[in-house]
């Protein structure tokens, strides 16, 4: 993969291999949400603040 100096390029996926494919220097590895961080996560982003109580 060429870029130009500088320039930085994120490569996001689930795969380790692909971002191991494309010569990536640096990973890094997020562990997965336990159901209640992607439940919260869902409320945050989806409901306005001030609705969340009604449904936790």
């Amino acid at each position: 993969m060429v870029g130009a100096m500088g320039t930085k390029i994120l490569i996001i996926s689930r795969k380790k291999y692909v971002s191991e494919g494309m010569g990536a220097f640096y990973m890094h590895e997020l562990q997965e949400f336990n159901f209640h961080q992607s439940w919260y996560l869902f409320l945050k982003e989806v409901l306005r603040e001030g609705q969340t109580e009604e449904y936790s």
